[in-house]
């Protein structure tokens, strides 16, 4: 099967973000929605990987993704002291305040879904709505599944990466490979490829990633005791996809009966035949459900 997959290059534009070079893709009218890409500074995650879902997702919303902090086409601090969890949470601040002022209904995959969480609880008047989406950094530990043993086994991209190896980690993350394809391949290679991502690597085994570790352990901390005395203080989903060969299930199960016990309106969806990128494996049923739930939210 092909799978078309292509960024319309008309929706995306780089802006100022309180000085900060930010790629932006920028699609739809509406209600405002903003997506979260998951990884860390130096990744070659990006809001490429949603190039499957803005089309569905831009048909009855405006739908703004952006590179975080430090990764894709985005600049990344100046000092390795700023190399942390709270300088991509205030970006992602800045980024939401730009495009939605009055709030967006917000998704964060992964890594990402903590940021997203934390700006919901921190920033409640920019955030309509809270999807998060197989993230096991907001997921409680489970004895069974070591935090980063998944990864530890993958081979690492080197500084001067082949193209094949920048898609090790979707290949092995993938219940189908259809949805990595020539394009998606293509675009990973180009960011992995660029100076200034082999530089924010090359910083982040070094005294940045010393620094942004702690700041994300510190910052999980946090957002999980709020969360499990507070829940959150807006619309809540979760979706997980049944295959995550990272982040299992059940883990996704047990973050949604945390959120449900004290979140008023929560909602768990689990995909099955899909993997951790759930929203690319199975993006009409994803789009579907994220769609339905924000407008469920508005309601709210």
């Amino acid at each position: 099967m092909t799978i078309a997959d292509s960024l319309d290059a008309t929706r995306l534009r780089t802006v100022d973000i309180d000085g900060l070079a930010t790629r932006c893709y920028d699609a739809g009218s509406g209600a405002s929605a903003v997506l979260v890409h998951g990884g860390n500074f130096g990744s070659i995650y990006s809001l490429d990987g949603f190039s499957l879902n803005f089309d569905a997702l831009s048909a009855g919303f405006r739908v703004v993704a952006f590179d975080k902090l430090g990764q894709g086409f985005t600049d990344a601090p100046s000092e390795d002291a700023d190399f942390t969890f709270d300088a991509v949470l205030e970006h992602l601040a800045k980024v939401v305040e730009r495009f939605a002022p009055a709030g967006a209904h917000l998704l964060g995959h992964s890594r990402g879904g903590l940021v997203a969480a934390a700006l919901a609880q921190g920033r409640p008047e920019l955030v309509r709505s809270l999807t998060i989406v197989d993230s096991g950094t907001l997921a409680p530990e489970d004895p069974a599944y070591p935090a980063g043993e998944f990864y530890a086994r993958l081979p690492r991209i080197g500084d001067a990466p082949a193209f094949d190896e920048v898609a090790v980690e979707p290949v092995a993350q993938a219940f189908r490979t259809e949805q990595i394809t020539e394009d998606f391949h293509r675009r990973l290679y180009e960011i992995a490829s660029r100076p200034e991502t082999r530089r924010v690597r090359k910083r982040m085994r070094g005294r940045a990633g010393e620094v942004f570790r702690a700041s994300v352990a510190a910052a999980r901390g946090r957002v999980a005791e709020r969360m499990r005395g507070e829940g959150f203080p807006v619309p809540t989903q979760v979706i997980w996809g049944q295959n995550d060969r990272s982040i299992p299930s059940r883990r996704g199960f047990e973050l949604y009966q945390i959120i449900a016990a004290k979140t008023r309106v929560a909602e768990l969806t689990i995909l099955n035949r899909s993997g951790h990128y759930v929203f690319r494996e199975q993006p009409e049923a994803f789009d579907g459900a994220v769609t339905a739930f924000w407008s469920r939210a508005a309601g709210e």
